[in-house]
């Protein structure tokens, strides 16, 4: 087991960085505590490790460099989690987010075992099983699920609906993919 101890520069003026002291209702004597806003964006200055303690010493700066970037990442995170149901949502984060493409393809099977064909959610997971596979380099099997997703989609929803679109789209980059290869 490792000691960490962090050791954080922060400059009050700063805008996306909101900090307060917390030492009054600290219970670690002879610490001094700081509690730290979810949107604060640290760079980090240095990295000691002492051997003979077997511990690292952090030093980072609060910065307001990158946070408009860390916006509209969770800007986008939110749109997506809007877009998609928590089942599906779950299944993409493990490939998209996570790099996690076996254990996103096993949770996409499991969800097709489960759901019926006509739950509102079989052909988003048709598509999602369907880009995992295209993401494991596995053509033929991604345009049979982006296909089959596709179609359920054509006979549930409008032509111009975002999500059958999306089958379209998908289709086409992974035949592009093949034509390549």
């Amino acid at each position: 087991m490792k000691t960490i101890l962090f050791e954080i520069t922060a400059n009050c003026p700063l805008q996306t960085v909101i900090f307060a002291d917390i030492n009054p209702y600290s219970h670690a004597d002879g610490e001094q505590e700081v509690l730290f806003s979810l949107r604060a964006v640290f760079k980090i200055d240095n990295i000691i490790f002492d051997s003979p303690l077997y511990s690292c010493k952090i030093r980072m700066t609060a910065t307001n460099e990158i946070s408009n970037d860390i916006q509209d990442y969770l800007k986008a995170k939110r749109q997506q989690m809007n877009d998609y149901t928590p089942p599906i949502l779950f299944g993409c984060l493990l490939f998209l987010e996570l790099g996690q493409l076996d254990k996103g393809e096993k949770y996409f099977r499991m969800l097709l075992k489960t759901l019926s064909p006509a739950h509102e959610d079989f052909a988003s997971t048709c598509n999602s099983l369907g880009i995992t596979l295209y993401g494991k380099c596995r053509a033929n099997l991604a345009l049979e699920c982006i296909v089959r997703a596709y179609i359920l989609r054509r006979r549930s929803l409008h032509p111009q609906h975002p999500a059958t679109a999306t089958s379209v789209m998908n289709i086409g980059i992974v035949l592009h993919q093949k034509k390549t290869l």
